[in-house]
């Protein structure tokens, strides 16, 4: 699964070799497509992929991504943290916020 991340990667224009990617697998999932969670070892990695995940509105050749019609990049949050950047971004749509981030450490 690393050379599919790779591959991803060069298709958004990175350079990255299986040797930055620390662990691949799939989290598992009752219904619908297993989504695949990866860890990089530097986190330059991990945000020039973030950053690069609005490319793939452009990709043409997504199919080849084991036929896959839609690709997302994510930040797998915890449920905790998913429920405070919703009560985050819910204020920020009630106009009593004005931004709202998410970094972890």
């Amino acid at each position: 699964m690393e050379n599919l991340v790779v591959d991803l990667a060069k298709e958004l224009g990175l350079k990255m070799e299986t040797t930055s990617i620390d662990i691949v697998h799939r989290l598992p999932r009752r219904y619908g497509t297993k989504p695949n969670i990866v860890k990089f070892h530097a986190y330059q990695d991990k945000y020039a992929m973030y950053q690069a995940r609005y490319k793939l509105r452009k990709l043409k050749n997504k199919s080849y991504f084991q036929g896959a019609v839609n690709i997302y990049i994510n930040e797998n949050l915890t449920k905790t943290k998913k429920q405070l950047f919703y009560g985050g971004k819910k204020a920020q749509g009630s106009e009593r916020m004005a931004f709202r981030f998410h970094q972890r450490r």
